[in-house]
């Protein structure tokens, strides 16, 4: 009987160890699931200078995009107790706190027609983000390079879009009628020993530009202008790449002289 009772209290300990360890264990994942989500939300800001943390606590994690315009894309991350990653995106003014860390040089005063791209594209991509989904808080620096890159290269097009209108006096900029989220970019060029003729030049920027061709559609007012000819030239030079709606231009200009 002594036996049995000894080896019953063995047990009851035994059995009181194993709980206290289940619940070490239980504690020990909630605090490495804390301890991951601190740490890849700080990774992710980590040594990116193109961005502004404007709020920071053990379940949310909010950044500007430090771009060439106001209102600026703004990055909201929550992660709730189940480690459920939710992300809003929006085009916001900066919060007067962070102000002082946006430099005042890198901002732009675009072209009205310019703005109004900038804007479309920015609202498109707080659009494709706000549809993304995160599995795990793992995925934040991903979504926030990729964030980076994509209002990056929108700014560089609006830049490009808005040197080529200030010097080409005759020109515009305007949403296409046929193609929805595109652009058209008209141009008018004149040749001194052609004044009755006016060559009109249209390209249509696609949503994903400058990774697409651009569409070039050339008129001339009087037929003096050789249409063909200069079609075939400017395709090849109308090719994908960054700076490809400045080089068509440019030699639009070279071939009216």
């Amino acid at each position: 009987l002594k036996k049995l009772q000894s080896s019953q209290q063995k047990i009851s300990q035994l059995s009181k160890s194993v709980e206290s360890a289940h619940e070490l264990h239980c504690k020990e994942q909630d605090n490495r699931q804390t301890a991951d989500s601190s740490y890849f939300k700080f990774f992710s800001i980590e040594k990116l200078h193109n961005w502004v943390l404007t709020g920071s606590s053990n379940s949310s994690l909010s950044l500007v995009f430090r771009g060439a315009s106001s209102p600026y894309l703004t990055l909201s991350f929550s992660i709730t107790d189940t480690m459920v990653v939710t992300l809003d995106a929006s085009m916001n003014e900066v919060p007067r706190s962070a102000q002082s860390f946006l430099s005042e040089s890198r901002r732009k005063r675009f072209h009205p027609a310019v703005i109004g791209f900038l804007s479309n594209k920015m609202s498109l991509l707080c659009e494709d983000l706000k549809n993304m989904r995160l599995l795990s808080s793992s995925e934040i620096p991903s979504v926030i390079h990729f964030a980076e890159l994509r209002a990056a290269r929108i700014e560089e097009a609006a830049k490009e879009i808005d040197t080529i209108l200030n010097r080409c006096r005759d020109s515009f900029l305007q949403p296409s009628d046929t193609l929805k989220h595109e652009y058209e970019f008209t141009a008018f060029f004149k040749n001194s020993s052609k004044k009755r003729d006016r060559l009109r030049v249209t390209l249509s920027i696609a949503d994903c530009y400058p990774f697409a061709p651009l569409d070039l559609h050339l008129q001339s007012s009087s037929n003096q202008f050789d249409i063909d000819s200069m079609n075939r030239r400017l395709r090849k030079i109308a090719k994908p790449g960054f700076g490809a709606l400045t080089r068509v231009i440019d030699a639009v200009h070279a071939l009216v002289r």
